[in-house]
């Protein structure tokens, strides 16, 4: 008995993981305040932005390295963000009178 192989059909009205992605990553870029930083991040899409679209290899590789992007990305501004809360407290105990002993 030969099997059929389902076609699976992505409905008109419902982006792809792909189309996610890109969208996260040109709203990274636009958001990004630091020019260098900037014109780093749109250098990395546009390297991995192909002329022919039909490689699904390509692809999955594009996908994969633009989701490690915006995620090392996020880290690193949860870092900055902490960094900034880790200082405003240390700033906060030193001026705060020490208990006596």
């Amino acid at each position: 008995m030969v099997r059929k192989s389902k076609v699976i059909t992505v409905p008109k009205n419902e982006e792809t993981e792909d189309e996610i992605i890109e969208k996260r990553f040109k709203k990274l870029i636009q958001e990004t305040k630091d020019e260098e930083y900037k014109a780093w991040l749109q250098g990395i899409y546009d390297i991995l932005t192909p002329v022919d679209d039909s490689n699904n290899l390509f692809r999955t590789f594009r996908r994969i390295c633009l989701n490690h992007t915006l995620l090392m990305c996020n880290i690193s501004s949860q870092l900055k963000e902490t960094r900034i809360k880790l200082k405003e407290c240390q700033e906060r105990a030193s001026q705060t009178p020490k208990l006596a002993e």
